[in-house]
């Protein structure tokens, strides 16, 4: 049985089909920058769901965040040949799974906004000349992270608006000691950082919130889209929570540019599932 893993830093989602019914299990995220094989194994053995199913896979793609090297790659992959052992388990980069569930194999510019972000030029096949990612320390322009350092920020400095403040305050507890101590000595800090893009997203209605949201993704237009030649000529798609809940923000930051987005997809699994059985069909 064929399995199909998408996965960040937050979360991974996993496709397969039984008894002809597409399903899903949900799991932890896995980032090799953050996780080590053994809190895979670990991760992965908290599904029941998943224990269901492990003898019976035979083939399993996983795309995961920062899976772009062999070291990083074998830090997923070894988890995974330890829960999966019957099956030939492949690890790959969450830009090429993106590829698969909105290029299929045509060109484009693919994009991906979640807890973090990256994107890159695709020729049908591969990724030429790749901008890099930079983590969420240097980079991350338009993610979760990179707003919810932004959201954080202006708490701190008293610049949000009474509504969020309130909410901020008095519904979540946060104090500028308890951020700190998330950011600078909890691990994790891209995944607690990122937890505040989804507060903010009850907010879109303010014009903070839009203004916010919109100049991240300008900046991620900016460095991640604008940078490849082929952008004007090429369908621009983006793949992740962020890219969703913030869908029409998004669309909207396109806008003075002679750019658009074309498919937002929140969640790629299905898609990339839907893609290998039509190549076996």
């Amino acid at each position: 049985m064929l399995l199909i893993g998408d996965g960040g830093s937050t979360k991974a989602d996993w496709w397969f089909v039984k008894n002809g019914e597409t399903r899903n299990i949900k799991t932890m995220g896995f980032n090799p920058l953050f996780h080590t094989t053994n809190s895979v194994i670990d991760g992965l053995n908290k599904s029941d769901d998943l224990k269901l199913i492990a003898e019976e896979i035979t083939e399993l793609y996983f795309y995961g965040a920062s899976c772009s090297s062999k070291e990083r790659n074998a830090v997923i992959e070894n988890g995974l040949n330890v829960v999966f052992k019957n099956a030939d388990n492949n690890v790959s980069h969450d830009l090429m799974g993106a590829a698969m569930a909105t290029c299929g194999d045509d060109t484009g510019i693919v994009c991906i906004l979640g807890t973090g972000s990256n994107a890159a030029y695709f020729d049908g096949k591969e990724f030429p000349n790749r901008v890099p990612a930079l983590g969420y320390v240097l980079g991350d322009e338009g993610s979760g992270t990179y707003i919810g350092k932004k959201i954080l920020a202006d708490f701190l400095y008293g610049l949000v608006p009474e509504e969020i403040k309130v909410h901020l305050t008095e519904t979540m507890n946060l104090t500028k000691d308890i951020v700190f101590n998330h950011v600078y000595q909890q691990p994790h800090a891209n995944i607690y950082l990122a937890s505040f893009a989804k507060e903010l997203a009850a907010y879109k209605h303010l014009d903070y919130t839009r203004d916010l949201v919109i100049q991240c993704f300008k900046d991620f237009i900016k460095y991640h889209v604008e940078c490849y030649p082929q952008a004007e000529k090429s369908q621009i798609h983006f793949v992740g929570s962020v890219a969703h809940h913030f869908e029409d923000l998004l669309r909207e930051s396109f806008e003075g540019t002679d750019l658009k987005a074309d498919k937002i997809i929140a969640e790629p699994g299905k898609a990339i599932l839907e893609y290998f059985l039509s190549k076996n069909s």
